[in-house]
């Protein structure tokens, strides 16, 4: 599959870059949200080269809502697309898999990762996948299976209108409960402690633990497409299948 590679440096050097100057919110568990993730001709080859949506598939997972499309950034699914969207796509995929960019990321939560895993230096693999919701789509509080290590969510509206539409954080109104693996639970159960901007070029990201419950409620009033990139750090071995 063909790249370029002269761009794929430049997305990886600014994606590394952004982690110099983010901060890290502890409570209620590691999180963290950087803007300006790629460059404004970057950003904007992202907006003209954006997948139609006949070419996304519709989301078939077992306890996933509707409403929901998937595009998985990997060759089979990449060489579909005409020329130009093939070789942007599989460049900001290539950028997004690097080892440089999971070690810059793994590096910036290596106090978290040594408290749960023992160290940071853990092995790692990515996952890719654009994904597109309609009004219909939300997903309650769960915490994401225990295959994943760090969550990144990279907002792409084309502007600021959807701000409202980002990924909650929740509470549980039990105090100290927990849960290690992706269970869903009622939204009456959790208190929504914030919820991250849904804005052009910003990202939003966690660590996996056992209260990591966040969630998107429904997208009332919803009128276009909610487009993002789901960047799944995961541990080796684990299933093929994303969660939001």
């Amino acid at each position: 599959m063909e790249i370029d590679f002269h761009l794929k440096q430049k997305i990886e050097t600014r994606l590394i870059n952004n982690f110099s100057s983010a901060k890290i919110s502890d409570q209620p568990y590691p999180h963290f949200y950087v803007k300006d993730i790629f460059s404004k001709d970057v950003y904007e080859m992202i907006q003209r080269l954006m997948p139609d949506d006949a070419e996304f598939h519709e989301n078939k997972r077992k306890q996933t809502t509707q409403g929901r499309k998937h595009l998985k950034l990997d060759e089979a699914n990449l060489i579909k697309l005409d020329k130009e969207k093939e070789i942007f796509w599989g460049t900001i995929a290539e950028a997004l898999k690097s080892n440089k960019f999971s070690n810059r990321v793994k590096t910036f939560l290596d106090k978290h990762l040594q408290k749960r895993y023992g160290t940071a230096n853990i092995e790692t693999v990515t996952r890719l996948e654009l994904l597109r919701d309609r009004a219909e789509f939300e997903i309650p509080p769960h915490t994401d299976s225990g295959y994943k290590a760090i969550t990144i969510f990279i907002y792409l509206p084309a502007d600021k209108n959807l701000k409202q539409y980002g990924t909650s954080i929740y509470i549980p109104k039990e105090i100290g409960f927990k849960d290690e693996e992706s269970t869903r639970y009622p939204y009456d159960q959790f208190y929504e402690l914030k919820r991250a901007a849904f804005l052009p070029n910003s990202l939003f990201g966690f660590m996996k633990t056992d209260n990591s419950f966040h969630g998107r409620p429904p997208l009332n009033g919803l009128k276009v497409n909610r487009n993002s990139l789901n960047c799944s750090i995961n541990l080796p071995n684990s299933i093929d299948r994303c969660e939001a």
